[in-house]
């Protein structure tokens, strides 16, 4: 059996103060109701996710203060690209990878859904950068953990169709 290796651009995240403000506007924008939206306490967070066919746009607001998204708004004048999320075949051979470059984790998680590695945007010169597996998740519209069971009912390629790049600006790319 041939060993498909992949990694593709699935979550792009935005920090902001005013969540619901960002979420209408964001809506009107791209012709999209969310399809997921949580409180993670873990991270001090909430959060609001749309389902562009297989790939996403969230909208991360911080819950308390002192938490990574509160400190990244502060830093960012209260807005700013929080995350770039890519989907891949296997998390361990980026964090490998991350290792060679001198990229350490800033957190991981593994469990029977889903693996996922955060890599520390100090290191990496721009975002927050995060690799994951989802079991049953190799499709690009198969399992996504982060987007709960029903995101699919969310999907409406009316007038956003598909999500192709994303790009990210180092302060100072030389010294990367």
């Amino acid at each position: 059996m041939p060993y498909n290796s992949y990694v593709r651009l699935r979550q792009v995240c935005f920090a902001t103060l005013d969540i619901r403000k960002d979420e209408t506007a964001l809506s009107r924008i791209l012709g999209l109701k969310p399809c997921h939206t949580s409180i993670l306490d873990h991270f001090g967070l909430e959060n609001s996710m749309f389902a562009v066919n297989g790939t996403f746009i969230e909208l991360v607001a911080p819950t308390r203060e002192n938490t990574a998204v509160h400190r990244f708004l502060e830093k960012n004048q209260g807005v700013g690209g929080y995350m770039a999320i890519f989907d891949c075949d296997d998390v361990s051979l980026r964090k490998a990878a991350g290792k060679k470059l001198g990229i350490h984790p800033v957190f991981e998680r593994s469990d029977g859904s889903a693996d996922l590695l955060q890599l520390n945007p100090k290191q990496t010169g721009a975002t927050l950068l995060e690799f994951d597996h989802h079991r049953n998740g190799e499709d690009l519209l198969g399992h996504y953990e982060w987007a709960g069971e029903n995101w699919k009912k969310g999907v409406n390629t009316d007038l956003t169709r598909d999500m192709v790049s994303v790009t990210m600006i180092c302060a100072d790319p030389k010294s990367r």
